[in-house]
């Protein structure tokens, strides 16, 4: 089984030779592959109501951390400046890229985790003197599970 994160589907072949088989996923969709559990969740985030295949890193009584595995298509960066034409042309092409994100589900509300700790501090998700305070005094890298999971479950102690 793999989880294909360009459309949030779940494959499984029944053999090496045989075409792979989609799972719909709804909200009874739970798999673990490699240890990891993997269930189906309807998430309301920046407004936009989807229903996503999340990791369960960790869920306590008032809150939980998921991570959202998924890719999105790029556009490529067009820059001001333009070559003299070579005489042979093709566009960029758009790539795959990583989106992927931790979740928090705190007191019912959704909310990704950013990748800077400013930002963190502008979303109010924790309170802001705790959360400084605890940055002081663990080692907070907000791309790391662990990490993150440690933090969860200090605000889920408190």
């Amino acid at each position: 089984a793999r989880l294909n994160i360009g459309s949030q589907k779940f494959e499984i072949k029944k053999d090496s030779n045989s075409e792979p088989n989609l799972i719909e996923i709804d909200s009874s969709i739970k798999v673990e592959m490699d240890g990891i559990i993997y269930k189906s969740h309807t998430i309301n985030l920046d407004g936009q109501k989807i229903t996503a295949v999340l990791e369960d890193c960790i869920e306590l009584s008032n809150i939980s951390l998921y991570y959202f595995p998924r890719k999105v298509i790029k556009m490529p960066v067009r820059t001001g400046a333009v070559a003299p034409s070579s005489g042979s042309s093709s566009d960029p092409k758009p790539k795959w890229a990583d989106a992927n994100e931790f979740l928090i589900n705190k007191d019912g509300k959704w909310h990704s985790i950013p990748r800077s700790f400013k930002k963190l501090l502008a979303k109010n998700i924790f309170d802001q003197k705790l959360l400084k305070k605890y940055k002081k005094a663990n080692k907070l890298n907000l791309k790391k599970k662990e990490s993150l999971i440690e933090l969860v479950s200090y605000f889920n102690s408190i």
